[in-house]
């Protein structure tokens, strides 16, 4: 069957081109990641349809008579926003193919609309994250180089090592560094007073040879993350490990979700630490305070 390639505009799409898009998301999604939950169809709708207002998007559907292929969307700094010139050349990309549909050009087909777009918009850097061996295989083969490697990591609280995490936070006492956690929710003016200081510590975060815009935390990130967390049900956890000059020599997040079948929307991360201070207690407590 012909693969025909249509934008995806999520505020005009019908109903029947969303339920497609939804039922090959899912598909995916379980085929890579069997045991996660998989957001909804209609929080996944609200989540797309809702207007950031830094970022844009463009998508497109690879279309298989009335169902969908796959897709791909591409991401850039809207034009007019704080800092527009330091994301000028840069695009970022992702997608996926259901597994009956690939190597049969859907992938080829959906990148050509980011290339185009690109030429339009006269972006020259694309970046594109893969966590799956068909999609570090298409990434080769359009001639893409890996430029940065990340791990992710979760632990189940019931198997750490409890006397161990206690030595690490000690420790960071011990050299005159100062914990600050936040439960659940960090409040709004905290995080408004931290955006500079995650800058600096993120600007300093080994990126390989990866090339891309300076890292900008921004307070519409985190209203507008907060709101979802308010809607399905979820916390943010925030440690930060302070200096006795009042210096971040590194901090530390978990972000997770009290419903089940939303977990899929939580992110797992922890934070930087400064180069000066890598390698000695606090970089001990980053890690514990991660895990934790």
């Amino acid at each position: 069957m012909t693969i025909r390639i249509v934008e995806f505009d999520p505020h005009v799409a019908s109903d029947e081109l969303w339920a497609a898009f939804n039922e090959t998301r899912r598909a995916i999604a379980h085929e890579f990641w069997p045991d996660e939950p998989i957001l909804d169809d209609a929080e996944t709708r609200r989540e797309v349809q809702t207007i950031n207002p830094v970022v844009e998007f463009r998508r497109w559907v690879a279309m298989e008579g009335d169902e969908v292929a796959g897709s791909i969307r591409a991401a850039f700094r809207r034009s007019g926003t704080p800092d527009e010139k330091d994301f000028a050349r840069f695009l970022w990309a992702g997608g996926g193919v259901r597994s009956k549909s690939r190597r049969r050009g859907a992938g080829t087909l959906l990148f050509r609309k980011v290339h185009q777009l690109m030429h339009t918009l006269d972006k020259t850097v694309l970046t594109m994250s893969v966590q799956t061996e068909p999609g570090h295989a298409f990434i080769k083969h359009v001639g893409a180089v890996e430029k940065h490697c990340t791990v992710e990591q979760r632990a189940v609280l019931a198997d750490l090592d409890w006397p161990r995490l206690r030595r690490w936070e000690d420790g960071a006492t011990a050299q005159s560094l100062v914990w600050e956690r936040y439960a659940s929710r960090a409040p709004r003016d905290v995080l408004v007073a931290l955006l500079p200081v995650f800058n600096e510590l993120f600007a300093d975060v080994p990126l390989g040879g990866l090339e891309t815009a300076p890292i900008r935390w921004e307070m519409n990130s985190y209203d507008l993350w907060y709101e979802t967390l308010e809607r399905v049900g979820g916390a943010h956890h925030l440690v930060l490990l302070r200096a006795a000059d009042s210096r971040w020599p590194g901090s530390a997040r978990q972000d997770g979700t009290s419903n089940p079948q939303h977990r899929a929307q939580a992110a797992n991360g922890d934070g930087p630490i400064v180069a000066r201070s890598r390698g000695g207690p606090c970089t001990e407590g980053r890690d514990a305070a991660s895990d934790l």
